[in-house]
Formats: structure tokens, sequence, C-alpha cells
């Protein structure tokens, strides 16, 4: 353990729902890893984790954890408890780690996750930085995928396999004719009587039933035709600009499959070393 002085500290208040510790004092806690660093040792944190939840013990190295939660009964020698979203806040405790762990699910309830987070690294060679490898994946009204790697994030169209089954019907057409995919169509609509029947009843007019009755007949037709589907993978291009967007940060940036460091969770991650600049 490491002893702690008597200067003056900043309190932190506890969230709502959340029980006072009394004798918590930050200050006190970022003393610890400063002594610890002083002493020659390497420290770590893990962000996301509260101090009722395990870390890892390591030969040489200090581990802390780091979260806007401190839970009460547990042991708080180790725990920073700060608001990711308060940069005067985070600012008290940047360049003090030689490995920062951010938990999963963490860095998709940050705006900026590798803004935020690696400037708690040292700038020393073998600093390293351990993150999930996207924060979030949706979907929208684009008609085109949106990367944002600074937020780690991606969003494609939520019609993308709309338009590409549209577009593989349209040269199933081109291939047989206008006027035979035509006449495909009315004998599709005749031989199934009980689906017309069935989504008439569904729709408000016949307008709307032409409509899905041709998607209908779409899907009958790749299938039939064993057209295949294949939406676009756009994982790669998020990977690549978020990689480039980590290079401005660290030396080494580097994207792991598998086991996710320290966890049993099995995770694609950043591994990045050295870095560069850190504010």
């Amino acid at each position: 353990m490491y002893p702690t002085s008597l200067s003056s500290h900043t309190m932190v208040t506890p969230h709502k729902g959340e029980e006072a510790i009394e004798d918590y004092e930050l200050d006190r806690v970022i003393e610890k890893v400063e002594r610890a660093r002083a002493d020659g040792l390497k420290t770590a944190v893990f962000v996301g984790r509260r101090n009722s939840q395990s870390i890892p013990q390591e030969e040489g190295w200090v581990w802390f954890t780091l979260d806007s939660k401190l839970k009460n009964k547990y042991d708080c020698e180790t725990h920073l408890q700060v608001d990711f979203d308060n940069p005067e806040s985070m600012a008290k405790i940047h360049h003090l780690f030689n490995k920062v762990v951010v938990d999963l699910e963490v860095i998709k309830y940050s705006d900026t996750p590798w803004d935020t987070f690696q400037p708690l690294l040292a700038q020393e060679p073998d600093s390293t930085f351990i993150s999930e490898a996207t924060a979030m994946l949706g979907s929208s009204y684009s008609e085109l995928p949106e990367y944002h790697p600074k937020k780690g994030t991606l969003t494609t169209p939520i019609f993308e396999e709309t338009h590409l089954k549209k577009n593989a019907i349209e040269k199933w057409k081109k291939t047989v004719g206008e006027a035979k995919a035509e006449e495909e169509y009315k004998l599709y609509v005749s031989v199934n009587p009980d689906l017309v029947e069935e989504l008439g009843e569904e729709c408000e007019d016949e307008e709307e039933l032409e409509e899905v009755l041709r998607q209908e007949f779409q899907d009958y037709i790749l299938e039939r035709e064993n057209i295949k589907i294949e939406k676009p993978n756009h994982l790669p291009e998020l990977y690549r600009q978020i990689q480039e967007y980590l290079g401005s940060f660290y030396e080494i940036v580097e994207l792991k499959e598998g086991l996710f460091p320290y966890l049993s969770a099995r995770r694609n991650h950043w591994v990045c070393h050295s870095p560069k600049v850190v504010t």
C-alpha cells in the first residue's frame, strides 16, 4: 500500500442513488498512482470498471479502476471516480498510466472515445492502449454508408438490401426482356390466389396490393433463379479509417481478433503502442 498525505483533496460528489463514502478523496488515489510511478512500478487503469469489480494482478504493476460511480462497502483505495464527460476532471489523470484498458461497451457511450481516453497514457515508448474495435454499428435513411472514425461508429443505409434486390431484378428483366418479365408476374399472381386474397385483406387499396405483390414476386424470382444478394461488408473500411485516425496518436496500431485482453469475451480490439502526442 502507498501512504497518502494530508494535503488538500478534491471531494467527489456521488451520483444519485449512490451512497457517499465519507473518506473517499480522488486526489489521494491520484497521489497513489504518482507514488507508484516514482517507486519504479508500472501503472495501469481499467476504464469503465467500478471498485466492486476485479482487476488484473501482475508483478511489477499497480492497477487502478476508473468509473464515474463509486460502490459503497467496497475498497476504493485504487479507484478513480471521474466523469468521462468532464474534461477538467479527466485532465487531472492525464499521462499517469503505462497501460489503459477500456472495458467492453464503454466506448459506445463517448462521442470521442479515442480523444477522451488516450491522453491517460504516459508518453513513453512502452505505453499501451487497448479498446474494442468499434463503438456502435447502426442504420439510417442515408443512401450511402457513413463512417465516423473519430467516434468509432458506422451507419449503413436501412434500405440497402432492398436496393440490392431491386437492382438484381432489373438485371434479370434485361436478360429475359420486359414483356417476358411482366408475363411471369401475371402468371405468378394467377397461380397464387390465396396469397392475393391474404395480402388484399392487409392492404388499404389496389395500389398498395400491387406493390406488395411485386415485392413477393421479386423474392420468388431471386430464389427461383438462385440469385444471391450479398450485402457489402462495410466493417473493413471502418477499421481502415479508425486505424488511420489512431495512427495520429500512436506509432503502432494493431487490430486484433480473439479474446479481449484480461477478459474472456471474444471481441475485435485495438492494441496501440508508443503514443506520439498526448494532449
